[in-house]
């Protein structure tokens, strides 16, 4: 188990991609303040994006602005808002 990780911010991981140290064709994000390989889109990810999409549109309507596979930046504002939305997001497609 890894106990001394350093995150990376936004800015530093902007830098990186600019001075050419990843690929560029290599599909990566910055999650967290960890680099994560991201996985290939494909019909499994289409459907899942489409079946959350319709979620958030049943449930918040017109309150929010959806974007979908779009960037987002945050300054923790949401974060702590975040497990009770995944908690509504799960019970609402279990249901």
């Amino acid at each position: 188990m890894l106990t001394n990780i350093r995150q990376i911010t936004v800015n530093e991981y902007h830098q990186m991609a600019e001075m050419g140290i990843f690929h560029p064709e290599e599909r990566l994000e910055l999650i967290s303040g960890q680099i994560i390989k991201m996985a290939a889109r494909g019909t499994a990810h289409e459907a899942a994006i489409t079946r959350i999409q319709r979620i958030f549109n049943q449930h918040l309507g017109d309150k929010v602005l959806i974007r979908t596979q779009s960037q987002i930046k945050h300054q923790g504002i949401i974060a702590k808002n975040l497990k009770q939305l995944q908690d509504k997001i799960l019970w609402s497609s279990l249901n």
